[in-house]
């Protein structure tokens, strides 16, 4: 379980996440919404360990991961995983090298199979040898997801990885993503869309101004808003009136 309590990250006078607390259980798939600046990347970078927090602490499994001011596990051994907007494949590799890139270490004949397994779960295999430059964008982050699930994370992070996706191929890339993770995988994804977030998550986490206005299973955040102002999101997320109820 990721345990997150009380994360908090200031830069000078400026509070960009204040006071985040929330658990997320193994396989469980969170989605992060939000407006521009609310401070959903700022808490997937405390989470990936790329910042420590100013205060609070996160907790996976019981382990301590960081704290104030301090990070006690580096980022190359806490076996998360992330996917940026941008696929950020490496253009000098073809398809199946940026997959096998994320491998783990294993014997030959076992890395093929893997190899093998994520290229198909993710529709690639008419495309193993293409240069990457060459995809279209949901091609390019079929291959980001793959490479990163290929590294076996115990918790995968998407930071609005399907934002320049047109709605029919978001809505394919995260059923394929749903399908191929592991019932262990936990996921966290970011995005502004509110309709991606009902899709992916089976938990909603409403962060603007850099607090968590609203968090939960995702039928009781859109049919209980905590505050006007979630009220107002989602309605305008959704396109109808401030105060209707579910459709």
């Amino acid at each position: 379980m990721l345990e997150a309590d009380a994360l908090t990250l200031r830069h000078g006078p400026h509070t960009l996440l204040d006071g985040a607390s929330f658990r997320l259980r193994a396989g469980g798939r969170l989605a992060l919404v939000g407006p521009s600046g609310g401070g959903k990347t700022t808490l997937l970078r405390l989470l990936m360990g790329f910042d420590p927090p100013t205060a609070g602490a996160l907790r996976w499994r019981g382990e301590l991961l960081s704290a104030a001011g301090r990070i006690h596990v580096p980022v190359e051994r806490r076996r998360f995983g992330m996917v940026f907007q941008e696929a950020a494949l490496f253009p000098h590799l073809n398809v199946v090298r940026n997959v096998a890139f994320g491998l783990r270490p294993a014997e030959p004949a076992t890395r093929r199979e893997r190899l093998d397994h994520w290229i198909e779960r993710f529709g690639l295999g008419p495309l193993r040898n293409r240069a990457v430059q060459s995809l279209s964008g949901g091609e390019r982050q079929r291959v980001a997801l793959a490479r990163a699930l290929a590294a076996e994370p115990v918790l995968l992070l998407l930071d609005e990885p399907f934002s320049n996706l047109d709605r029919p191929v978001r809505v394919d890339l995260m059923g394929r993503l749903t399908d191929a993770m592991d019932a262990q995988t936990a996921c966290i994804l970011v995005t502004h869309d509110f309709r991606d977030a009902l899709d992916f998550g089976n938990e909603l986490m409403l962060l603007a101004d850099g607090r968590i206005q609203q968090s939960g299973a995702a039928e009781g955040v859109v049919t209980a808003p905590a505050s006007d102002w979630v009220r107002g999101f989602i309605a305008s997320s959704l396109g109808r009136p401030a105060g209707g109820g579910q459709a």
